[in-house]
């Protein structure tokens, strides 16, 4: 028994003496005697100079602790005159000791203080945080694991710790870009961000508060995120449930002038196995619209977007920038000439569009935009590798119905597009009355259009138009336009004519029964040669081009009676579009009606003589029937 109580003694000594050493280390251990050799090490991995101007304090029992406070980290070489890369006024980091030993790391609490992160990118395209992680990732090159092997306590060997977070808290953050490359600067400040008791198997509250202030183009943006944050680090899924995200943003860039947002949904990261995004359920609102539906992306190295969404109802003049001011004539047409076509080559983002691989479907209740209104809308959208599709476009809008697709190729140098589009009973008169401001041609609307172009300019898209239109307009009237106009002096014409029936007095409209035409669209000039009007006391004929990449029209409208007998009366329409001459071509009037009049007195003389013939010799009478 006296050995047992010589060991139990010796033990207690031992553990006493253990006690006392760690008692003394900590009491006497000082890890600012480190600092040399902590910035001295980080110099080596990285190249760059960490300074620790505050103290460091490392606590070891009852749990392991560190604090740190006036860290900051600079730039690399050929950055002169900057702030730090990154700084922190404090940092606070408590470890739960006995945990570790199961293999589980309990972090009590983080608390980071003041930190501030500058990014720079020069002109030159060159940037501060370039290779900050390779210096680090190629000082330790990979080696060879060995699979793991269950230890004596049943846990795998290297298998990744189970973490669990009683807090994190960062408080007045700033995180400043300045990219000189485009001539902007974007500042984020401040950043608050608060999350609770995160562990496995269960969620956390997250709260995220951020204001931010962009330079180009000017806009203030105030954030607030609130969510129910779970992560499963080894699985590498990470959850935002319950989530509300509101946006108050203001500026110049805003529509007028300020923008509320709020979105909301549960949004889930899963970044193994090439890693996904999914947003499902999904709602925004924005001011009185409302979306709803399902976004998800897949293989983050090449995304795949996939979506379904469902739009209630959008005003898009609200934040579509207004249209250019222009003198106007009646009828709408502009008096003041436009620029000319730009053979300026588009920003068109071809390598971004070859990127894209999406399909989804949209459909909106009521939309609004630049004044026309369209209700039911329906689209389905393919893209993969260049080629956009928007197969199927469905829509009612004033009495009628649109039908279309449309193609955007941009797998080669020079991009090429087709649309085709089918409107179906459109009441005119109200479609341009909302557009334009006047229903100066009214009528049931049908029209009929396949074209096609390409080339990587505004010239290069016009003088490449080709295609095909036909349009037909019944029961309708033109009015309140030179045109229309113009068609009254022609009546008018016809009247003093006395020719046939006569055409009714004159006033300013001109109702029609049925309007006709079809085009054939050939690089860029759309020629005419078959329009047809007929009204109750007149007819109409035309024919003619509409030269689009010379903004020019030459056409020609044939008057006549009913019956269409008389003198038809030629209205010549020249000139630049935007501002067209109209003219009674009255030479052409003359030369039909000399030629009419010979031609009468032509059939009278030859008349005249069958007469005579058949009387003088009855046996040729039957050669003239």
């Amino acid at each position: 028994m006296k050995w047992i109580k010589r060991l139990l003694l010796l033990v207690v000594v031992v553990l006493l003496l253990l006690v006392v050493g760690v008692a003394a280390f900590v009491m006497t251990f000082n890890p600012n005697d480190y600092k040399p050799q902590i910035e001295h090490l980080v110099k080596e991995k990285t190249g760059r100079t960490l300074t620790i101007a505050g103290q460091m304090h490392l606590m070891i029992f009852p749990r392991l602790g560190l604090r740190l406070s006036k860290v900051s980290l600079s730039n690399p070489a050929g950055f002169p005159n900057q702030p730090p890369f990154a700084s922190i006024d404090s940092l606070d980091l408590d470890v739960e000791l006995m945990p570790l030993l199961r293999h589980q790391l309990v972090v009590d609490r983080v608390l980071l203080s003041g930190l501030d992160v500058n990014l720079v990118r020069q002109a030159d395209g060159k940037s501060n945080w370039q290779g900050l992680a390779g210096n680090a990732a190629a000082s330790a090159p990979a080696a060879a694991t060995p699979p793991a092997k269950p230890s004596a306590a049943g846990m795998v060997a290297g298998a990744p710790f189970a973490l669990a977070v009683a807090g994190v808290d960062i408080q007045r953050a700033r995180i400043t870009l300045d990219d000189r490359m485009v001539g902007r600067r974007l500042v984020i400040a401040p950043l608050d961000l608060s999350v609770g008791h995160l562990a496995p198997g269960r969620s956390a509250p997250l709260k995220l508060d951020f204001h931010i202030e962009n330079s180009k183009p000017a806009l203030g943006l105030d954030g607030r995120l609130t969510a129910q944050l779970s992560a499963d680090l080894a699985a590498a899924r990470y959850r935002l449930a319950n989530m509300n995200l509101k946006l108050s943003a203001k500026g110049d860039a805003v529509p007028q002038g300020s923008l509320d947002t709020l979105i909301q949904g549960t949004l889930a990261v899963d970044l193994a196995k090439g890693g996904s995004i999914a947003f499902d359920p999904l709602k925004v609102t924005l001011n009185d619209s409302h979306l709803s539906g399902k976004v998800q992306v897949t293989d983050l190295s090449q995304p795949r977007l996939a979506f379904t969404l469902a739009l209630d109802q959008l005003n898009a003049d609200r934040y579509l920038p207004p249209p250019a001011a222009a003198k106007s004539g009646s009828g709408g047409s502009s008096t003041s000439a436009p620029a000319p076509w730009s053979n300026k080559p588009l920003a068109i983002p071809l390598g971004e569009l070859r990127r894209v691989d999406a399909n989804g479907t949209l459909s909106i209740g009521q939309l609004t935009v630049r004044k026309l209104k369209l209700s039911q809308i329906k689209l389905a959208l393919s893209a993969r590798r260049g080629l956009m599709q928007i197969t199927s476009l469905g829509a009612d809008l004033y009495g009628g119905t649109l039908k279309g697709d449309a193609t955007l190729d941009a797998r080669y140098v020079k991009p090429t597009m087709r649309v085709n589009a089918a409107l179906a009973g459109v009441q005119i008169g109200d479609l341009l009355k909302d557009y334009a401001g006047d229903s100066y041609l009214t009528g049931t609307t049908d029209l009929q259009a396949s074209l096609q172009t390409g080339g990587d300019s505004e010239l290069a898209l016009v003088s490449g138009l080709d295609g095909n239109l036909s349009m037909k307009v019944s029961n309708g009237s033109v009015q309140r336009s030179k045109l229309a106009d113009q068609v009254q002096s022609v009546l008018i014409k016809l009247r003093e004519l006395k020719q046939g029936s006569p055409v009714g007095a004159p006033g300013a409209e001109t109702q029609f029964a049925s309007l006709t035409a079809t085009g054939q669209v050939s690089k860029g000039v759309i020629v005419n040669r078959d329009l047809k009007l007929n009204a109750i006391r007149f007819g109409a004929s035309g024919s003619g081009q509409v030269d689009l990449v010379k903004r020019e029209i030459d056409y020609t409208l044939r008057f006549t009676q009913a019956n269409g007998k008389g003198t038809p009366i030629p209205l010549l329409i020249r000139g630049p579009l935007h501002h067209p001459g109209y003219e009674i071509d009255l030479k052409s009037m003359a030369k039909e009606a000399v030629q009419q009049r010979l031609n009468q007195e032509k059939q009278k003389v030859t008349q005249d003589l069958q007469k005579r013939l058949q009387k003088a010799v009855p046996g040729l009478k039957g050669l003239f029937q």
